[in-house]
């Protein structure tokens, strides 16, 4: 759940190849399920329905201060594997896109404070 409202499920290794709406960065899959949430508190059209991050793609400034690349997306009729590999910040090889799906209704926000534990794919 984000704290901004709607709850995402997420598919590990996995990529929903089309339907940009938004390039941002961020440092995990749930920071960039808050930035959907956050973006369609203010959107009227062409709404973010789902997440895309790589985490093998830092940031402007690096992936300390940036995070990593990650896409706002209005379509999801594209989930497809990833296959190429890479090492996450503890040394694990790992695939480097993760997607996640809106499962809340649009465009109603709900105003939730959560408390996230550690998500790891």
């Amino acid at each position: 759940m984000s704290p901004f409202g709607g709850n995402y499920t997420v598919t590990c290794s996995h990529d929903y190849n089309h339907g940009d709406v938004y390039l941002t960065f961020a440092a995990n899959i749930l920071e960039c399920c808050d930035h959907c949430s956050r973006y369609n508190l203010n959107a009227t059209d062409n709404f973010c329905l789902g997440v895309s991050i790589d985490i093998s793609t830092p940031g402007p400034s690096g992936a300390e201060l940036s995070g990593f690349e990650c896409w706002l997306k209005s379509n999801l009729s594209t989930l497809e594997a990833y296959q190429n590999s890479s090492s996450n910040s503890t040394g694990v090889t790992t695939t480097a896109i993760h997607a996640a799906m809106l499962n809340a209704p649009l465009p109603t926000p709900v105003t939730v404070q959560v408390r996230v534990k550690r998500f790891i794919c």
